[in-house]
Parts: structure tokens; sequence; C-alpha cells
């Protein structure tokens, strides 16, 4: 070993690897499978080095680094080092303002860094060195002798602060080794091992990464952004390049983990794999655990913060681990010291929660140039000698009898919302920025759905006004930073002891629709819009989709709209998106007609019905079940499950139907009388994520010709857990009528198990008959014929169905709030991103510069409460798109959504109509997405979802992408199908979608063929040479 008693910085260990095994390799570039020994990174970082003294740089100066993750990164990390100075990450990846605000704090005056950011740089008081610059090579390249000090900074990492501004977390040489040092034993780190940089430089996971590997001779993988993205390519990574030590935070070693498993291999080489960065609940690794036990390899919890030198405590994780809900941390390193305190820092009570404080030789210097925030956090130790420091974290904790350290959450006002975690100071920070704001305050409220989100109240001059401090807001903070209203008030409330008065803050205000006198007042249109959209405030000229609006939202705008009295429809939200120009345009419309059929008249099948029902009876019997469950903790009563199902179907009349599809006028909705759902209680020793592998057995046990239509089923585990599953039949509900009867469930079950009581309005009745009836209008409708007959003329020769071939599947998950993002700069619903980043993937795989895309079409009536109506409210409609025109994939998202605007008038023609005018086929490539927001805000205690819903189906087609935005967590579910024998099909399918979307969140301006083609190329799969079938779609007859 390196060292073998007293302190001596980091990189003395690497230089005796240098010197002893030069020949080692020390980095690996994963992509281009370059490899640099130890003997020629030493050299390299050297002559840098030499330079950087040349150049000034003195011991304990600050000197940035601005590189890509690569062997130039750690030869500049090494340089810096080895010239005396500590490195400040300059990640190319961040905002160009946050990198300008960590070089003003540090006073950085020298950057290292490539030639392509020399531009991060823009003071000629910082002197910028290009690691390319010729005389560098000409400098020596034998080892510095060091001059620091053990105290003198070894970097500076600048984290969130609550003021808005980064804090830099000054880290000295002497904490750094000692790491190492207290964990070396007991995760045995060696030679031998390979680590992988993962995590950006500026996050300080990567120290323990790119030390635990260089200070210990062993080998260093660098990992590309791309990959790491990826999980499927980071598992090959993983196995393909020997990697020994895995570091992860438990959001991506949850997709990694699903990669692996789905591979049905070994972990390779793998022996360690450590959780930090977030909270780790254990329950989240029974997969893993079931296919790899908790010993190879073995899986480490280490908690801590950036303050306290990466790693405060160690905690190994067992398979019994995953019965428990708790987050258990374990015992600090045996440097350190945790205790837990309460607000006046007396020790909490045994088994009490208290705030962590963490001493020992892990603590840090401090905050670089803030010494207010350092005394108020860093806290003179009361048992260690004098000038000795303890770190207050603001985390919660408990401790087991065992000693073992249970994680509990914050204590200051970080809050999660929408998945992300944020500090309200940070927004408030800057608000206080926007001209016109005199004080504000920024609070977390749980709004009607129960959804937690952010209300800035602010006090405002006379010159502004809320909707100009949104829009200047939103030039400043990404979109997860946004308030959802921004209240103004005259003065913020005070307590008695001068603090902000949360509880005299007013709720922010429900929203009234108006009855303007002439119809064309834009305020109408705000208020109402204000009001389907959640927000405070609206402006004339905003657009509906830029604020969130998407095809559902439209639905309840228009029937509120109805409901004032004006002739609005969804066609024309999205023809004039703009308020202002919308509030004109249903001025100069006429009502439509909302009578509902109310007598006993038996209620047509649509034609989507019937392709459907068609398909089930040409197919085998588990095409077009769809599955929707999630996973609880809490009790298990079959008998209040029993009583919550009678109760649901007196509640959704369409539960109790079937179909007659002999009727004398053609195939219609069967009513008996009530039905009994039937419901299955089952045990298994199965792991949780097998749940999707029931659906074939549950879906079998549905009759397309017998009611009930619907199923319940329960799975209980032996951690005492249970999956709440329903399988319908499709043709009776669409995706999301069965969310709208999957939350009544929950709310009438949580009831009768305590909970609180299910408070359900009733839905309109009539929604089924009156579809029917907008169905058979469009058929006879001349200008719906026209508009039909100018679009279809466009579209080229169909394609030909190849017969039932096997279904191939896959499936992955992505975080949402990217996409989002992309869809609101555009000004378009996410799910016209989406249904872009499909189209192109239909193009790839089906080797198709104009391929033909089946697009779900939301059908319900446009009438006041429909969009609760529970029933089959959908239609396929092709949209033809042209690849080789696309100068953007902006260009294609925008077409996707000038399509679904364009055929919303003429969106209830039957497909069958259409292929029947066509005189063929005209697409087997379909795409749907779905946002069952019905399941997103309810209460479930005395249940507590271990993880969010799932969706599963089936269908006849050729190529099917089903895209679903989780209820409770940010991510997107994506699950590809294709009809084929070849059984990598379907992943390939995923990886083009993948790519696509991954393209489309980098630069939506870029063309698409420049960004992706590249890589999908290697992966395209023509539908001829493979045998992928190209099935025909229910709705062609």
């Amino acid at each position: 070993m390196a060292r073998e008693g007293g302190w001596q910085p980091l990189h003395r260990d690497f230089e005796w690897w240098a010197e002893h095994a030069g020949d080692r390799v020390a980095i690996t570039d994963a992509t281009t499978g370059k490899s640099t020994t130890y003997r020629t990174l030493n050299s390299n970082a050297n002559q840098l080095a030499y330079h950087l003294a040349d150049l000034g740089v003195a011991p304990g100066q600050l000197v940035g680094i601005a590189t890509e993750r690569g062997a130039e990164l750690l030869t500049a990390l090494l340089a810096v080092l080895k010239a005396g100075g500590g490195y400040v990450p300059l990640d190319p990846g961040y905002p160009q303002a946050r990198l300008a605000q960590v070089i003003s704090d540090c006073a950085l005056r020298v950057v290292v860094g490539q030639a392509a950011h020399r531009a991060m740089v823009d003071s000629g008081s910082v002197r910028f060195v290009d690691m390319s610059e010729p005389g560098i090579s000409r400098e020596p390249e034998d080892d510095l002798a060091w001059k620091a000090d053990a105290q003198d900074p070894m970097y500076v990492i600048h984290t969130s602060g609550s003021t808005g501004k980064p804090k830099g977390v000054v880290v000295p040489h002497v904490c750094v080794p000692r790491l190492f040092s207290m964990t070396r034993a007991s995760l045995g780190f060696s030679h031998d091992d390979v680590w992988t940089g993962l995590h950006s430089f500026a996050f300080d996971f990567s120290v323990w990464e790119i030390w635990g590997a260089l200070a210990h001779g062993g080998r260093y993988v660098v990992v590309s952004h791309e990959t790491v993205r990826d999980p499927q390519e980071l598992w090959s990574v993983v196995v393909d390049q020997g990697v020994t030590v895995l570091n992860q935070t438990p959001t991506a070693f949850r997709l990694l983990s699903t990669a692996a498993l789905s591979a049905e291999g070994t972990p390779g080489a793998l022996r360690l794999i450590v959780f930090g960065g977030e909270q780790l609940n254990p329950i989240v690794l029974a997969p893993w655990m079931a296919a790899y036990g908790d010993r190879g390899p073995r899986l480490i919890n280490m908690y801590g913060i950036t303050e306290t030198t990466v790693h405060v405590t160690l905690r190994e994780i067992r398979t019994s681990d995953t019965a428990l809900a708790d987050s258990p941390i374990g015992v600090p390193l045996d440097d350190l010291r945790v205790r837990l305190l309460d607000s006046d820092l007396a020790p909490t009570a045994p088994g009490g929660v208290g705030e962590m404080f963490v001493s020992g030789a892990g603590v840090t210097a401090g905050y670089l140039n803030r010494p207010d925030l350092t005394a108020a956090r860093f806290l003179e130790d009361p048992d260690g000698p004098p000038g000795k420091r303890m770190y207050r974290t603001g985390d919660l904790a408990r401790q087991e009898p065992s000693g073992d350290l249970i994680f509990c959450g914050r204590v200051d006002r970080q809050v999660q919302v929408r998945g992300y975690r944020i500090e309200p100071g940070e927004v408030e920070a800057l608000l206080s920025r926007v001209p016109g704001v005199r004080e504000c305050a920024v609070v977390p409220r749980r709004d009607d759905a129960g959804e937690l989100e952010l209300v800035a109240y602010v006090a405002l001059t006379a010159r502004a006004d809320p909707r100009s401090v949104r829009r200047a807001l939103a030039e400043m903070a990404p979109a997860h930073l946004l308030p959802r209203a921004i209240v103004p008030v005259e003065v913020l409330p005070l307590t008695s002891q001068g603090k902000l008065d949360v509880d005299a803050l007013p709720a922010p205000r429900p929203v009234s629709v108006p009855r303007s006198d002439d119809g064309t007042a834009p305020e109408l249109i705000t208020s109402v819009c204000a009001a389907v959209l959640g927000v405070e405030e609206v402006g004339e000229d905003d657009d509906f989709f830029a604020l969130g609006g998407d095809s559902m939202r439209a639905v309840q705008l228009v029937q509120s709209l109805r409901d004032a009295g004006y002739a609005a429809t969804v066609a024309s939200v999205y023809r004039t998106p703009i308020l202002r120009d919308l509030a004109a345009d249903i001025a100069q419309s006429s009502p439509a007609d909302t009578a509902d059929d109310t007598d006993d008249t038996p209620v047509p099948l649509s034609a989507t019905q019937i392709g459907v029902l068609y398909d089930c009876d040409m197919g085998d019997d588990t095409l077009y079940r769809v599955l929707a469950a999630i996973h609880l903790s809490g009790p298990c009563n079959r008998d209040a499950l029993t009583s919550a199902l009678q109760d649901l179907t007196a509640r959704h009349e369409v539960l109790n139907h079937g179909f007659d599809l002999a009727a004398d006028d053609g195939p219609v909705h069967r009513v008996r009388g009530s039905v009994d759902i039937p419901l299955t209680v089952s045990d298994t020793d199965d792991s949780p994520d097998a749940i999707l592998d029931r659906r074939a057995g549950w879906a079998a046990a549905i009759d397309s010709e017998r009611e009930p239509l619907l199923h319940c089923h329960v799975v209980r585990y032996r951690d005492g857990s249970h999956h709440l599953a329903l399988v319908v039949h499709h043709a009776l509900l669409d995706g999301w009528s069965l969310s709208l009867v999957a939350a009544d469930l929950v709310a009438l079950y949580r009831e009768r198990l305590g909970g609180a009581p299910a408070d359900l309005s009733h839905p309109a009745p009539g929604r089924t008959a009156r579809h029917a009836r907008l169905e058979e209008q469009r058929r006879t409708d001349p200008a719906a014929r026209a508009f039909w007959h100018e679009r279809l003329s466009r579209v080229g020769a169909g394609i030909t169905p190849a017969g039932h071939l096997p279904l191939v599947q896959a499936r992955d998950s992505i975080p949402g709030e990217p996409v989002v993002d992309v869809a609101r700069r555009l000004g378009v619903p996410a799910k016209c991103v989406f249904a872009a980043a499909h189209v192109w993937a239909t193009g790839r795989m089906t080797n198709a510069r104009k391929p033909v895309v089946g697009m779900v079409a939301n059908t319900r009536p446009e009438e006041p409460g429909a969009d609760l109506a529970v029933g089959m409210f959908v239609n396929l409609l092709p949209f033809a798109a042209n690849l080789q025109i696309c100068d953007s994939w902006a260009e294609l998202i925008r077409a996707v959504f000038a399509w679904e605007r364009d055929v919303l008038a003429h969106r209830w023609v039957a497909m069958s109509d259409l292929v029947e005018w066509t005189a063929g086929p005209l697409f087997d490539s379909v795409f749907t997405y779905t946002e069952p927001r019905a399941l997103a805000h309810i209460d479930y205690a005395p249940l507590k979802p271990r993880s969010d819903w799932v969706f599963a189906n089936e269908t006849a087609f050729a190529v099917y992408t089903d895209i679903q935005r989780g209820p409770l967590t940010d991510m997107v579910a994506l699950n590809t199908q294709l009809r084929s024998t070849d059984t990598c099909a379907a992943s390939r399918m995923l990886k083009q979608l993948n790519l696509a979307i991954k393209a489309i969140c980098a630069d939506a301006e870029a063309i698409p063929d420049s960004t992706a083609h590249a890589e999908a190329a290697t992966h395209n799969t023509s539908n001829t040479s493979t045998g992928t079938g190209l099935a025909s779609p229910p709705t062609r007859r």
C-alpha cells in the first residue's frame, strides 16, 4: 500500500502507484476503449503542474477546472493538487450563470480546461490555461515537491443554498485520506478494483469515485453522460468492463437494476454497490435481492454530506431489510461521531427523533467567504478539544437499540415537489431580485386535489403585478422552481416573535367563472383558464399549452366555458391557444346542443369498441385486457374490499354492462342488472415486481361475451404488503376511465378501513349514448368527410398485414420533467413530444421516411362532467409524417400538435370509415399517452403506496407504444410492443424511443438525423428482414 502510517495527501498515494506499478491502467474510456496508464497520467499531470507553478499558482490557491469527464479531467485535477492548489469544479454542463457565480465566489485567477470551454471565462482578471498549449508538453515529467499544508483546501464544491447563491464548502486535504482509511478494511478496497466515473465532479460523490480508484492502484472507467442516462448501456459497461465498485443514488439504481434484471445475466465482477446522495428505502431493492441476494454484490448504504467529507455512516443492507419501511443509515465511521439533539441542543431521549450533529475528523473548514453561515452550521464541539467543531446537518434521525441510525427526513424547509427537492428560500431569493417585489415568502401548500405545490406571496410596488413577476421569475428559474400561484399581499404577516405567520397567509383564491355581458371579455377566459390549470394569475396573452394545458384540461376548459353560456369547443382551444384570441373566437360561435339521452334505448357500441371486440375474437384471450395495479403497505381486508366493489358498481353503471353483438339494430351495450365484481385473494413468495407476469392469467378469465368485464385481484406478500389490481376489458373502459374507477375504489376501500370518508361526486349520465350519437353524426357530415378525404390523399399506400406473429415487449421508465420543460417551451402538451419520438422510432424500425402512425384521440363529448364519465371514449386516427423534410425535432413536435388541432372537429369519424374510404389499411404502428391524474392526489391512509401505479395492456398491432406518466412520481413508463419473430425487436424499438427523447431534451432545435440517427442506424431493423408482421388494427373492417 502507498501509505503505512502518518498522514499524506492522496495524490502522493497515486504517485506511489505510478512509480511502483506504472504500467497499470489508471483510466479507461468506456466509449472509445482508450486507456491511460498510471505512468502516463502522472507524467501528464506533472507537466501541467509545473506549468501552473510557473504561472504563480501557490499553495492553498484555488484553481478552476473546466473539462468534460475523461482523462483530461483527472490530469487537471492531479496537476492542481501537485502544484499545491485546491481545485474548484466548473462542470461545463452547468448553466453559465451558475459557473460565473462560482468563479466570482472563489475569486479564481486561473482556470484550467479544454479549449472548447474558454468562453466560460469572460473576465480579463482570470487566466484560462488551455491544456493543449504546446509549451506544457515541454515541462518536466518528474514529481513536484509538495509545499501545501494539511489544512489547505483540497477542493471547494458548491451546494445549493436557501439564499439562492451557491455556497462553497472548503474541504482540507487532511479530511479526505481518512475517508478511505476508515472504510478500506470493511469494504476491502485494493488495486484489483474497477470503479466507474458516473457523477459530475461538481458533486462530491465524484471524490469517492476518483480517489477510490487512484489511491489504491485501481482502474477508473470514464462513462459518458449519454451512457449514464441509459440503464441498459450502463449495465453493459458495468459487466463488460469488469466493474467491481459501483456508486449509485437510489433513484438511478432503481432504473439500472431493472435493466440488469431484464438482461438476465450475472453482475459480473461487481462486488460492491454503494448508495448515497439521497434517502434509500431498502424496499426498492427487493427485486435485486430476489435475483442476486445480498452478498453478490454487497449493498452498502452510506449517509453523508459535502460539509462532512462525502460519507458519515455506513450500513450494509441485507435481504431482511427489504421488509422494513425504514431507511437505515447504519453507524458512524470510526473517526466520526453523530449526536441526536433537539432544538435546544439537548440530547434526545433513547429512540427519539433528533437532528444529527456530526463531529470528528471529517468535518470540513466551513463555507468559503461566509463566516456567518459557517458560524451557524459549524458549532463548537462540547466534548472535543478547543477549536474542534460539529456540523449541524439539518437531517433528522433516531437510533435503534442496535446502534443503527434511521434516517427520518429534513428539519428545515426543504420540500419535495413533483420529485424535486426544493428549498423555498432559493425561490424567495430569486423573487427578491424581480423589480417591483418589496418582500416575498414562498410556502408549500396542498391544493384541493392534495398535490403539494409552492405558493409565492409577494408585496408589490404599484408598478408590478403577479403576471410580470411570473414572467421575470421564469427567465431566472427552471420550471420546477416556479410557484403554482403568485399571490399579492399588502404586507407579509408576522407572529409576535417577528417570524412569518404562515397560518395568516391567505390561501390562493378559487377562481369563479363570471358571465360576461358581451361574451367577448378576455377576463372570462383568463379566470376560467386559471381555475382549470390551478394557477393564480393568467394573462390575456398567455398560451394555454405553455401554461401546462393538455387535451384533458382542454376538455375541462370547454366544459367550464359552456357552463358560463359560451359555445366553446376543444378544437377552438387548439386553433387559438392564445387566450385573447380564444375569447374572440368563442364570441363568434353558437352554443352547441348538449342534450343527453335519458331513455332506456340500448346504447350502440362505438366503432372502436367493435374493433377491439373483433380483434379479441380473432386473437388470443389476453388481448385488450388492461391491468392497473399498485403495491401497498397497510391492512388487507377482503370483506372491506368486497363492500367497496359493490358500491363501485352502484356508482358507475357502465361496470354492469356487457356486449350484445347479435342485436337486431347492431352491436349494443347489454344491461342485465347489477353484477358482482369477482375478487381473488392469493398469497405468494414471488417478488412484487412480478405483478405484470400475472396479467395474462387474469386477462384470460375475462370473457368478452359475459359480464362482469372488470375483475379485482389482491396478491399478498410475505413482508405483509400486497398488490391491489384491477383488470378490465378495454372495450368497456379507456385508460382515463380506468384511472377514475381505480381512484374511486381506493377511496371506498380506504373509508372501510377506517380512513377518510369517500367524498365522491356522481358522474353525469348518458355520456356513452351521447358519444355514439356524435360518431353517427360525423359519419354523414359532409365537412368531416371532405376533411378526411383531403387528409387521406396525402397518405401513401397502406401496410399489408402479415398475420398474427408472437408478441414481444420491453419496458423502461424515465424522468418526466425534462420532457414537460421542452413541451412548455414549445407551447404544446407533453403528449406531442412523446408522440414525435414514437413517430421517429417507427420510421427507424420500419425504414420508412414517411411513416403513418395511429394516434389515440380523446372523443369525450364536450359537455360539463364529461371528464368524469366512465366508458370507452377514444378513437384511432392516422398521422402521416415526412421525416425527410423535418429541420428540427421542434418542427416534428409542432407537426404533431398541428395535426391534433386540425383533426379535433372531426375526431369522431370512425377509423373503420376511414379505412373503407381508402380501401385498405392505413397504419399498424400505434401511439397512446395517458396521465392518470385521478390517481395522483387521493388520500390512501391507512394504506401506503410502496410504488407507483403500473398499467399494462396487449394489442394486435405490429408496433405499439404505450406511455404513462406516473401519478405518484415524476417517472414516465415507456412500454413498447411488437409483433415479431425477433425476440429483440421490442428492445430495439425502446432504444430508438429513448434515443429520440434524449435528443429532444438535449436540443429540440437540432435536426433529428444529426442527433440520434447516427446511433440509431446501427440498430435499424427492417420489418421485411426481421419478420416483424404488421397485424390488422382493431378498427379496420
